[in-house]
């Protein structure tokens, strides 16, 4: 399992695709959702995170 974070554009965006095509579970990371749909064609799955709202994050540890 790899996180990507700032995975909703430039160099992060190409990494989780690329991580995803070679068989790896990847998952991008950003506060905007909308922007990584287009990562879902790859397998990477989305997940909301802001590190400065603990409300509206999806990603828990």
């Amino acid at each position: 399992m790899i996180l990507v974070t700032g995975a909703n554009s430039g160099m992060d965006f190409k990494t989780a695709k690329t991580l995803a095509q070679q068989g790896n579970r990847a998952y991008g990371a950003a506060r905007r959702l909308k922007k990584m749909a287009a990562l879902k064609q790859y397998g990477v799955t989305p997940i909301k995170l802001d590190v400065t709202d603990d409300v509206n994050t999806d990603f828990k540890m």
